[in-house]
């Protein structure tokens, strides 16, 4: 069987591969994945009690359509999946995609939280605050799916894929950006600022923090 490998809750990286003879329990032809998922998160995931006690896997899509349909919804905003590969070029800055991060307000708003430089997002000037009112000509409220999660559709982690988005600025304007997908080196310092405060001077750094927000 084929080794597959993905992030589940916290941060935790679980490295998945076995020989269909070596597990006892039969899973359905397909499903393979999906079991394996949940299996997981059962002894894994932080939330684990939160966790439905058996799950119809044929009701899903796709793995990252059953992760969105299980996770803890009110206090989960860490649980991603991911390839093995992708994994650890990000860890290395190695990374393919529009290079922004994101995140919801609790009116359900949708703000980049952070741009890195060398990206493709990074090299159009995007910058951290701006609202994403629409993605691809949809309003944001238009992906939102049937178990209460989000899925923007914009497509793999693969260069030359292009997406558009209409941002508001805060100054009240809005703007249309079209954004092709490109390999990028990430920098890990987001934010550093030098303030002057009774004569003392301080020093603010924002690291990124990929599993705190959504990334694409």
């Amino acid at each position: 069987m084929k080794k597959l490998s993905w992030i589940i809750g916290l941060g935790i990286l679980i490295v998945w591969g076995c020989d269909p003879k070596d597990d006892p329990t039969p899973t359905i032809p397909g499903q393979e994945v999906k079991q394996a998922i949940f299996d997981s998160m059962k002894e894994w995931y932080f939330w684990n009690q939160e966790l439905p006690a058996t799950v119809n896997l044929a009701n899903f899509d796709s793995n990252e359509a059953l992760l969105d349909g299980i996770i803890f919804k009110p206090l989960d905003r860490f649980s991603y999946l991911t390839t093995q590969e992708a994994f650890t070029n990000a860890f290395v800055g190695r990374n393919a995609g529009h290079g922004f991060g994101f995140a919801f307000t609790s009116d359900e708003k949708l703000f980049i939280s952070f741009v890195f430089d060398e990206s493709p997002a990074g090299k159009d000037g995007w910058k951290r605050g701006w609202e994403i009112i629409q993605i691809n000509g949809k309003p944001i409220a238009e992906y939102k799916t049937s178990s209460g999660g989000y899925d923007f559709k914009l497509g793999p982690p693969d260069p030359g894929i292009s997406n558009s988005f209409t941002f508001k600025l805060p100054d009240g304007t809005t703007t249309t950006r079209t954004n092709i997908k490109a390999e990028y080196q990430s920098n890990s310092v987001l934010e550093q600022k030098v303030f002057d405060a009774g004569g003392k001077k301080s020093g603010l750094l924002g690291l990124s923090e990929l599993q705190s927000y959504g990334w694409t």
